[in-house]
């Protein structure tokens, strides 16, 4: 099953508190590879808190 992607702006509207998340792992990965590459990124909530 494939999901569509949302960018920053969908997330500013849908889902605002992981935006920041969001820019900090933007930073992590610049500066690692090639300038110009997407690479597919998923968050994992877990509410359990185990």
């Amino acid at each position: 099953m494939r999901t569509a992607a949302i960018g920053l702006s969908g997330m500013e509207k849908t889902a605002p508190a992981p935006v920041s998340l969001y820019r900090t792992a933007g930073r992590a990965v610049s500066g690692h590879g090639p300038d110009g590459l997407r690479a597919a990124v998923h968050l994992v909530i877990d509410h359990s808190s185990s």
